[in-house]
């Protein structure tokens, strides 16, 4: 039979604030325990009547492999079971071998589940020796310092390990590669897994994430669809292929802008509106509307120009607000009512005027191109002209009005060029108006949307594959108004540069202070500490998220696997864990 490598001691003391719709039935309610959502191992005494049950048991799991996961599931008891939550724990998070005591937020299975509360429990963990190398090189991993957990995995790997978590320590190390970018290397260890478990989905999903990093988006796709034949549900794939057609979308989109500012900047303004259009037909972001009507203005189409400087406020009603050339109250002589002057409130931004019925208000009453406009003023009233109409403005002091037609004149000679930034008024041109071959096309170039390799999945407690319920990734885009989007846009993950060090707290895992503790053996060695008391550990889950359950390897990659050199270490009797935070635990209750 297979040998019991590791311990995990588990002491279930409490929960409380449990799900309860009606005060006047309290509810019954037990624990059990599972492995790798398998089978119960171990199961609580019911406790009667209350919200809050208090359990105080202790029990002893016994593992085989390394990469295991506890689950600790609150059950309604009586006449039908009901489900009240659960939680999912890597046993690698409590790698150090010490007690930890911590209260956990009861999680979901699916969207329709009924939890609340929380629950707390003590876990020690001991294992093997030869399983150390393994957790330190997880440990560097977890605090991103990619070099050291390239070194540790690959030394595990160098090492006689049983062929049951091989494809696990492969899965790990390939993330190590892909976080420094070492493509080749991240795909080989890829394939390792698949040939090692060819009918499960967990080398399929890290070789489509390589592909998705390298922007190969079919042959990732490809990729994540081969895993999903082998399970169509996992979370993991299902949020990854998600978070693949966003980023095919988005390079659409970038695609698209890109073309058309280099449109813009070799006068092509027509070819320019047109590839501006086709963005903005993916992704509604007022910078596509802003870049468009400034082409439309080349063309001299006022009329699309002003519809698309409206279109702005549709989706950023703030932004002629933000940071204009110039703001303030006049009074404006009405199209209809030219007997009395309206005050309102203008705001003069890029190429647009636009005036409101106050300085509170995010709606314009209407907007003015200021392209090949003439102005003339007298004293405090000015008369501006377009192609269209002629506005009569009245400032409330002629210095004020000097003001604005200074201001005019600034935007009436500045040269017709796209923002360098979103967030960024147009750089006003104070001298000789320039020839149009003379514009430099200053737009701003939207950073390599895979410059950050970090892809963030559901944690293990939300892992719909682990009986958990799953999230959908979320990633942030460079200017991208989020919101805007017609699929599901994640938040963006920067990736730290390959030497730097975490410096607060990663996974309940922080830099060593000079303790002169030398003895501290397992975490000082990784150059880390463990989790402080107290600590909620909260492992990165890029890597944490994808496991490989125990299995049977394939005959022919378990011919190549070297067997077990692993001898247990001695008895798990209660004296093993002299030191701990709880007392041994007692007999399992019958039943």
């Amino acid at each position: 039979g297979k040998q019991v490598q590791g311990r995990v001691e588990v002491t279930i003391t409490q929960a409380r604030n449990l799900s309860n719709t009606d005060p006047n039935d309290l509810p019954d309610t037990l624990c059990e325990i599972h492995l790798d959502n398998q089978q119960t191992e171990e199961k609580t005494k019911t406790v009667q009547k209350t919200t809050n049950p208090v359990y105080n048991q202790s029990y002893s799991i016994s593992l085989e492999q390394p990469f295991s996961e506890i689950q600790v599931i609150i059950w309604r008891v009586g006449s039908t079971r009901e489900f009240y939550g659960f939680v999912s724990l890597p046993v690698d998070l409590f790698a150090d071998k010490q007690p930890h005591e911590n209260w956990y937020p009861l999680q979901k299975r699916q969207d329709t589940d009924r939890v609340s509360g929380e629950i707390n429990l003590t876990i020690q963990y001991k294992y093997v020796q030869d399983w150390e190398i393994l957790y330190k090189g997880v440990v560097a991993l977890n605090n991103k310092i990619y070099p050291m957990a390239e070194r540790f995995l690959s030394d595990a790997l160098s090492r006689s390990l049983s062929a049951s978590y091989l494809a696990n320590l492969f899965g790990y190390r390939s993330v190590a590669y892909l976080k420094q970018r070492k493509f080749t290397e991240a795909l080989a260890d890829a394939i390792k897994i698949i040939e090692l478990e060819p009918n499960k989905p967990l080398g399929y999903f890290h070789q489509g994430r390589i592909f998705h990093a390298a922007e190969e988006y079919a042959k990732a796709e490809q990729s994540y669809n081969t895993g999903l034949k082998y399970d169509s549900k996992n979370a993991e794939i299902v949020n990854a292929l998600k978070s693949l057609k966003r980023d095919e979308t988005k390079q659409k989109v970038k695609e698209f802008v890109t073309n058309g500012k280099e449109a813009f900047a070799t006068q092509g303004y027509f070819q320019a509106t047109k590839s501006f259009s086709e963005a903005i037909n993916i992704n509604k972001n007022y910078i596509y509307f802003l870049y468009r009507s400034i082409a439309f203005l080349a063309l001299q189409r006022v009329t699309e120009a002003k519809a698309d400087a409206l279109s702005i406020l549709e989706h950023r009603p703030e932004w002629p607000k933000e940071a204009p050339l110039k703001e303030g109250p006049m009074r404006k002589q009405g199209k209809l009512t030219v007997s009395r002057k309206q005050r309102r409130w203008f705001v003069l931004k890029e190429f647009f005027l636009y005036y409101y019925k106050s300085n509170q208000d995010l709606q314009p009453k209407g907007v003015i191109c200021m392209r090949d406009i003439t102005t003339e003023r007298r004293g405090k009233n000015i008369q501006l002209k377009t192609g269209e109409r002629v506005y009569n403005l009245k400032a409330d002091t002629p210095n004020l009005a000097t003001e604005w037609d200074l201001a005019f004149e600034k935007v009436r000679k500045s040269p017709l060029v796209l923002p360098i930034d979103p967030s960024d008024a147009i750089i006003y041109y104070d001298g000789p108006q320039l020839a149009s071959s003379d514009v430099v096309d200053t737009i701003h170039q939207h950073h390599n949307a895979f410059s950050d390799i970090d892809m963030p999945l559901p944690s293990a407690s939300d892992r719909e594959s682990r009986g958990g319920q799953a999230e959908e990734d979320s990633y942030g885009g460079d200017s991208d108004n989020e919101d805007n989007w017609n699929i599901p846009i994640p938040d963006e993950v920067s990736l730290p540069t390959t030497n730097e060090r975490p410096t607060d707290s990663l996974g309940g895992l922080v830099l060593p202070q000079k303790s002169g503790r030398p003895e501290d053996s397992f975490f000082f060695n990784v150059g880390l500490r463990p989790p402080s008391p107290g600590h909620s550990p909260n492992y990165d889950d890029d890597f944490q998220s994808f496991r490989s359950q125990p299995n049977s390897v394939s005959s022919s990659a378990a011919a190549s696997v070297p067997k077990s050199s692993e001898t247990p270490f001695s008895s798990f009797s209660s004296a093993s864990f002299a030191g701990a935070a709880h007392p041994p635990p007692p007999p399992p209750p019958s039943g």
